[in-house]
């Protein structure tokens, strides 16, 4: 116990404080931070090292009425900020098929070989 206080009391006695030109330049990047997570040249990386950065601690619950998953993002600064993502149900997945290509789909597989529904798909995106 006493070695880990006196580990902390140097950790203390190294704390760094800033002055208000400092402040303001950081106050300014911040400001600057939705152009750079947007810029087309910021990598994964980069934001990831960006987010590690600002971010103490994100708690995630899992409720199942709503299916949604619960996120408390814990700042430096002390105030937590909850969000809610809704979660994909049981067998859901983001590259689930449109009902408007399935139905055209059933339409052109009634008159169309299978190497032949392939193009008007392909044109249709």
């Amino acid at each position: 116990m006493a070695e880990v206080e006196a580990h902390l009391a140097t950790l203390a006695s190294q704390r760094v404080t800033i002055d208000d030109e400092q402040r303001q330049r950081f106050q300014h990047l911040g400001d600057d931070l939705a152009i750079v997570w947007q810029h087309p040249a910021a990598s994964v990386e980069l934001k990831k090292r960006i987010v590690r950065t600002v971010l103490q601690e994100i708690i995630i619950d899992t409720t199942q009425e709503p299916p949604e998953h619960r996120l408390t993002l814990h700042w430096p600064g002390g105030v937590p900020t909850e969000r809610r993502v809704p979660r994909q149900r049981v067998g859901q997945h983001r590259y689930g098929t449109a009902p408007e290509v399935l139905e055209l789909l059933g339409a052109l597989s009634k008159v169309c070989q299978a190497q032949t529904i392939a193009a008007p798909l392909k044109r249709l995106g």
